[in-house]
């Protein structure tokens, strides 16, 4: 990795943006800034090895009906401890520089963070009012359809009464019919 940004013995986003590492002195690593390659050493002190466990702890988000329609949302530690500001040096000039590099990143860190948080924010708003347009599109839809089934049925009981009131007009004229030919005998 280049342009690694170090803070004491801590390696700040060359795995991921929100992951940190740091080396314990009791794995045996000494972990070490050369400033002539501009890049971090890390030694095997000890023949103790050690392992690094990375977990994701980002929470995801069923937002939508259907599958996939995932919302992730990942915060980075914003501990004193995660920012490296819990141990500024401030007793040598050089100490006191590095501590306003390194306040001045953890200052970016927060910052970044809080305009992922925001961003967040922005996209379950939106999330929240596509939902909410979906879902009164859908209830217009349903009473669409039944307004539809309910004048279907008015049609079919309208054309049964038609049909019942022809037939029994047509059965009236029958009988008169009948009646006329028995006046003519």
């Amino acid at each position: 990795a280049s342009d690694i940004s170090v803070t004491g013995n801590v390696i700040h986003s060359v795995i991921n943006q929100n992951v940190d590492v740091e080396f314990d002195s009791m794995l045996g690593i000494a972990a070490s800034w050369d400033e002539g390659s501009k890049s971090y050493k890390t030694v095997n002190t000890d023949s103790y090895s050690g392992t690094i466990h990375l977990a994701d702890n980002s929470i995801k988000f069923q937002i939508g009906a259907n599958e996939q329609e995932n919302f992730i949302l990942d915060l980075g530690n914003m501990s004193s401890h995660a920012l490296g500001v819990d141990a500024v040096n401030l007793t040598t000039r050089e100490t006191a520089a590095r501590s306003i590099t390194i306040i001045d990143e953890a200052i970016d860190k927060v910052s970044t963070q809080r305009a992922k948080i925001g961003s967040y924010i922005n996209t379950l708003e939106q999330s929240l009012d596509v939902l909410t347009t979906q879902s009164t599109n859908l209830n217009k839809s349903l009473s669409l359809i039944n307004d539809a089934d309910i004048a279907r049925e008015t049609l079919k009981f309208v054309k049964m009464n038609i049909m019942n009131q022809v037939g029994s007009s047509v059965l009236a004229q029958a009988n008169l019919l009948a009646e006329n030919v028995s006046r003519l005998l």
